[in-house]
């Protein structure tokens, strides 16, 4: 069971629960217990979709993993499970996804949420089998995160309560967020002599890759701070009307801001405290920091339309999260 939490990233299913929580607390303002059996299948069809992301990874990766010093420990190149294991627990997971996905198009009608799902597993499968060693790999990732937040939004999304420019401010804060600690990761396993020059890649044709730039860190650093940023233009009036907001940050916008200005600043002295240490054994766990910080942010955003009773339940999360990062990597 073990080696199954760490092929899936077990602890980081949290941050996809509270992904789900925020896209359908955005978009269903009083929900019903109708609207939480659909939102139990959103949850459902979101963590089958992410763990088959996570175990199609390292099944893709299995051979260049095994010549790898610290990566020959995943499951499948240390054996603890086998490669054909690994795909039937990927197809079965892949297929329950669809499956569980395609009711709730069904049963809404919803064209949105169609869409929505093909965009997720096709950005998913893009990334690991096709281009994840391109230098805008990390953009798909952050589409993959943007397509699941997509998808928790799509099936009560009424364009009367929350216009198309918010749905689309949330979206792209998430997706350059994530595609800015993506980036930041690839720097984990980086040569400690070189600094932070990453590890060499190799190019379909078999060529070896020059390394990047010892900025472009920095450069993903400021996508993650530019990715938050994006949200503090959410309390506009013709972004969210000020009858739709809660009331705190409806009286008076700049809270909003300052809160996310506090949150950009706790992520961006983290990273460059790993960044002024010039050591990349330190990438590890600020990338797992932010990702944590994706709960928070959840809870943040929620808080902007709902009760702050969601957000704390929300922010709950984080402690099933800590205790498991502690037994088993989220990376």
């Amino acid at each position: 069971m073990r080696a199954f939490f760490r092929l899936v990233r077990f602890p980081a299913v949290f941050t996809v629960l509270a992904d789900c929580a925020m896209g359908f607390l955005f978009t269903c303002r009083n929900p019903g217990e109708k609207e939480w059996v659909v939102f139990a299948l959103i949850c459902a069809a979101s963590v089958c979709l992410y763990w088959f992301g996570m175990a199609f990874n390292d099944i893709v990766d299995a051979e260049r993993d095994s010549l790898h010093p610290v990566r020959c420990m995943r499951p499948i190149p240390s054996g603890q499970i086998s490669a054909a294991g690994a795909n039937r627990i990927a197809y079965i997971l892949l297929l329950t996804g669809i499956i569980l996905g395609s009711v709730l198009t069904w049963r809404f009608s919803a064209k949105l949420t169609a869409a929505a799902l093909a965009g997720l597993i096709s950005s998913i499968i893009l990334y690991d089998y096709a281009f994840k060693s391109r230098w805008f790999a990390p953009l798909i990732m952050g589409l993959c995160r943007a397509f699941n937040i997509l998808f928790a939004m799509s099936v009560f999304y009424n364009p009367e309560t929350v216009s198309g420019t918010a749905l689309v401010l949330v979206l792209t804060a998430y997706c350059v967020y994530i595609a800015g600690v993506t980036w930041f990761s690839r720097y984990e396993n980086a040569d400690e002599d070189n600094g932070w020059l990453p590890d060499e890649e190799e190019s379909e044709s078999g060529e070896r890759t020059a390394p990047q730039a010892p900025w472009t860190p920095v450069a993903w650093l400021s996508a993650l701070v530019i990715g938050l940023g994006v949200l503090a233009l959410m309390p506009l009036a013709d972004v969210i009307p000020a009858e739709n907001q809660y009331p705190i940050f409806a009286q008076d916008p700049i809270r909003w801001r300052m809160l996310i200005g506090v949150l950009s600043l706790m992520i961006a002295f983290r990273a460059l405290q790993t960044l002024l240490l010039n050591n990349p054994r330190a990438i590890g766990p600020i990338v797992g920091y932010c990702l944590m910080t994706l709960i928070v942010l959840d809870a943040v955003v929620v808080c902007l339309v709902q009760n702050p009773t969601a957000s704390i339940c929300i922010v709950g999360l984080l402690i099933p999260a800590i205790v498991l990062n502690r037994i088993t990597y989220i990376t």
